[in-house]
């Protein structure tokens, strides 16, 4: 009996060594995709949404020995923005910036080589560039960011997200929900109403892990 013990107590402890062994501990990978922009705040029913884009890299670190959890993070460059239509002009306003994502995903096996993998967390946007562009009587151009710029630099949120994984690919949703302020009191001056306003995105990746 106690020689079936150990015997089944062997067979566990591998089997769960295997079990670990199957979720790789580093995953490394590039995504790319679309930014479907718009804007919540003081005049958010005057603005329309905008079409832009997202690249970068990430890094997938296991959390758990015996369970697929991970903390992804990366850096990507990423263009937010929207539009103001006004009685005698329209206003664009496009945004680049730094970002770096801290998330929690789960990669749930589904058959052979499918997961389904839906992650939540928060986002950090530093701006690095960007134009309020426009008709407003004459055409005009001002920097988003800077001590002359409308818009502060940092932007914070929170992001929820779910992805299919084939193999080495992915196709991931996402929805970013800015909670940060982004507007200066200079913005006043150009858009007229409210100087409140905070970025949101849905956003579709396409990408590939090493």
């Amino acid at each position: 009996m106690k020689k079936l013990f150990f015997a089944l107590m062997g067979v566990a402890f591998i089997a769960g060594n295997a079990m670990a062994q199957d979720y790789a501990k580093n995953i490394y990978g590039v995504r790319a995709g679309v930014n479907l922009n718009f804007l919540t705040g003081d005049f958010h029913a005057l603005t329309q949404g905008t079409t832009s884009f997202h690249v970068g890299g990430t890094y997938q670190r296991l959390l758990l020995a015996n369970r697929p959890l991970y903390l992804e993070t990366g850096l990507f460059f990423t263009q937010r923005g929207f539009e103001v239509s006004k009685s005698n002009g329209a206003i664009r306003v496009n945004e680049s910036q730094l970002e770096i994502p801290v998330m929690i995903n789960y990669q749930l096996k589904m058959g052979k080589n499918f997961k389904f993998i839906p992650a939540v967390g928060v986002y950090y946007g530093f701006g690095v560039g960007g134009k309020f562009k426009g008709k407003y009587g004459s055409d005009f151009a001002i920097n988003c960011y800077g001590s002359e710029g409308l818009l502060k630099r940092s932007d914070f949120g929170v992001r929820a997200a779910a992805g299919f994984a084939w193999k080495q690919y992915s196709l991931t949703f996402g929805y970013d929900w800015g909670l940060t302020n982004i507007a200066k009191e200079s913005a006043q001056q150009v858009l007229t109403r409210g100087t409140k306003f905070k970025n949101r995105a849905f956003t579709l990746s396409l990408g590939y892990n090493f």
